[in-house]
C-alpha cells in the first residue's frame, strides 16, 4: 500500500505526507475495512493508527490517527494529530475529538461530536455537528453549536 492510498480520500490529490507529515513506516496499528475493534487502543512512541474499518471505544496516540473514507469511529480520539475522511461520532456524552496539534478534515469527513484542535485544516464538503474550538480558546468563552453543514455562499455581491 503506498502513501497516497493510505492518506488520500478517493477523488482527492492529497497525501499523508502533505497533510500530517507522517510516513507509512510509522503506521503500526491498522484496523482494516471489514474489521470492528471495540475497546481502548493506546499507541505510544510517536507511532500512528490507520482506521479503515469500524472502531468503538477510545483511541489515544502520541502520533497520528488517520480515519479513512468509509471508516467509522464511535467514541473518543485523543492524539497529537488527526486526519478524518470518514466518520467520527460521539458514543457517550463525554466523547470528544481532542487533537494537540493538527486536525485535518478531508472532503467527505463527518464529525458528530465536540472537537478541540491546535490547528485546523478543512476541505469543502466537511460536515460538523458539535462544538469545535481551538485548544487555546479561553475556557470562559461560551461556544454554542447548532450542528449543520457549511456550504459556500452564492448570490452575494462579489461572488462571481
Amino acid at each position: 500500500m503506498n502513501q497516497s492510498q493510505i492518506a488520500a480520500p478517493s477523488g482527492t490529490d492529497l497525501n499523508l505526507d502533505t497533510l500530517l507529515e507522517v510516513g507509512s513506516d510509522s503506521i503500526t496499528t491498522i484496523v482494516d475495512s471489514g474489521v470492528l475493534f471495540e475497546g481502548k487502543l493506546t499507541v505510544r512512541d510517536n507511532k500512528s493508527v490507520l482506521i479503515s474499518g469500524a472502531f468503538k471505544g477510545t483511541i489515544e496516540s502520541d502520533g497520528a490517527v488517520i480515519v479513512n473514507a468509509g471508516a467509522e469511529i464511535v467514541g473518543s480520539i485523543r492524539a497529537r494529530s488527526v486526519q478524518v475522511a470518514g466518520t467520527v461520532k460521539r458514543g457517550a456524552k463525554d466523547d470528544v475529538l481532542d487533537v494537540a496539534e493538527v486536525l485535518v478534515l478531508a472532503k467527505g469527513a463527518k464529525v458528530f461530536c465536540d472537537a478541540r484542535y491546535g490547528n485546523l485544516k478543512a476541505e469543502h464538503g466537511v460536515v460538523i455537528a458539535g462544538s469545535i474550538s481551538p485548544r487555546d480558546m479561553p475556557s470562559e468563552a461560551p461556544v454554542e453549536s447548532h450542528g449543520g453543514t457549511v456550504v459556500p455562499m452564492t448570490g452575494y455581491a462579489g461572488s462571481q
